[in-house]
């Protein structure tokens, strides 16, 4: 079956998607190149997007003339730190200058986050980048088929019935199955492990925080899932706790995943699982203090992320709100990519519910996706008592419009079942030890 579903893959989307079938190609090069090779590859496109940007961007332009910084100055690697930072609000107050007026819209892919601080934020991404490609990479790196039969734990998002027809036809043979992690129960999760034994499922992929709730409930029911080879986490850091739960009940390898809304695709691991590998052929990663100066590999800083790859909405030198740092050593699996050793500053709880669900914290990022011009930040606080405090500071007066709409949909989640108040605060305080928080809850 994993022979016929590769087969059919690489057949529909050499058909249907032959651009996709060349990405792929080029990744599997890029996997052999020498470290030197690659980082000479990294370094001709930083300075391609940072000339087109200055050359086509309208924000770009201002923004570097500000800074008296010019693209002719990037002669040599170590004048990458003269490129200016840009931040969240950067992009929020410019959106619409960032937009690259050359591009076709219909080649736009809308993502909305809600980030590390809770602050909403919509960029646009390039159809054309066949970003799905780098999945089909690590699955490689994780010596499995690209066309796995896989199951999803994310938010569920929607979708045209002819988009969901196309997917499923693209896929074909291979089967896929979600579970909606904005709101999840037991039922829900016992007909997803049914679904996920049925379907003798090679990858499980999701949400960190709602993995782990199902590896307890597995756990907790003594529940044999066999088949499963990879568990694949995203979204919120992977603790050595967390790892080994999920091995525990899936008896699987699992793997991280970083990235985010603003740029997909960051750093995984490999089968060595020795730190996060940046796909430096497609991102460029800098650590840098809190002056926005470089430092040096095994020191701790701010992620500042180039997505190499996104003419249509250029994002070079992103402070992103992580923490994390580039290790000195290699790894064994012989890649020539850099490491970057775990994220520090992500945390997501879960908010739980008297009837024993619960709903990913991840899912709370996405719940101002509609009002990025509206909302400066947010936090999602569960008391012990179940109640839940939405707050919220806004860049004006908040419409009762967005306050009712929040409450119905959180409500429906909950099944109406806690307490929730939506507050209107002047300052969001979302830092706990280094580690911005948008979800707190304190139900241990």
């Amino acid at each position: 079956m994993s022979h016929l579903s590769s087969f059919s893959f690489i057949l529909k989307n050499t058909l249907l998607r032959n651009k996709a079938i060349q990405k792929y190609k080029v990744f599997k090069e890029n996997d052999l190149k020498s470290k030197k090779d690659l980082e000479l590859l990294n370094w001709e496109k930083r300075k391609n997007i940072v000339y087109y940007a200055y050359e086509n961007i309208p924000f770009y332009k201002e923004w570097y003339n500000k800074h008296n910084f010019h693209p002719d100055q990037l002669k040599v690697q170590n004048d990458w730190d003269l490129v200016p930072i840009i931040t969240k609000e950067d992009i929020r107050d410019n959106y619409n200058k960032i937009i690259n007026p050359n591009f076709d819209q219909k080649r736009h892919i809308v993502s909305s986050t809600g980030g590390t601080s809770g602050a909403p934020l919509k960029v646009l991404h390039d159809k054309n980048n066949y970003n799905d490609v780098n999945g089909w990479r690590v699955m490689k790196w994780w010596n499995l088929s690209i066309s796995p039969n896989i199951a999803f734990v994310f938010r569920l998002t929607r979708s045209s019935k002819m988009n969901i027809l196309l997917n499923k036809l693209m896929w074909f043979p291979t089967k896929r199955i979600f579970l909606d992690a904005s709101s999840v129960n037991d039922k829900k999760i016992e007909k997803f492990i049914s679904q996920l034994i049925e379907n003798k499922t090679i990858v499980l992929q999701g949400y960190t925080g709602a993995l782990n709730e199902v590896a307890n409930y597995v756990l907790k029911n003594r529940i044999k899932v066999g088949g499963i080879q990879a568990v694949w986490c995203t979204s919120s850091p992977l603790t050595k706790k967390i790892r080994n739960n999920l091995k525990s009940a899936f008896d699987a390898e699992v793997y991280d995943q970083y990235g985010s809304g603003e740029v997909y695709w960051i750093a995984t691991e490999c089968d060595h699982h020795d730190g996060l590998h940046v796909h430096s052929d497609i991102r460029h990663v800098d650590i840098i203090d809190d002056k926005d100066n470089s430092v040096k590999n095994s020191t701790l800083g701010n992620l500042a992320i180039t997505d190499l790859d996104n003419y249509l909405f250029p994002i070079i030198k992103y402070k992103n709100g992580d923490l994390s740092l580039i290790k000195k050593e290699n790894c064994g699996c012989g890649k020539p990519y850099p490491l970057l050793e775990k994220i520090y500053g992500r945390t997501t709880d879960l908010v739980k519910l008297p009837n024993g669900g619960f709903i990913a914290g991840d899912y709370f990022t996405t719940i101002f996706d509609d009002y990025p011009d509206e909302v400066d930040g947010f936090q999602v606080h569960q008391k012990t008592d179940y109640s839940i405090d939405i707050n919220i500071k806004s860049k004006g007066e908040l419409n009762n419009k967005i306050i009712k709409n929040i409450k119905s949909i959180i409500n429906q989640k909950t099944n109406n079942i806690v307490s929730l108040r939506v507050n209107e605060v002047e300052e969001i305080n979302n830092n706990s030890a280094g580690k911005n928080r948008f979800v707190i809850s304190d139900i241990q």
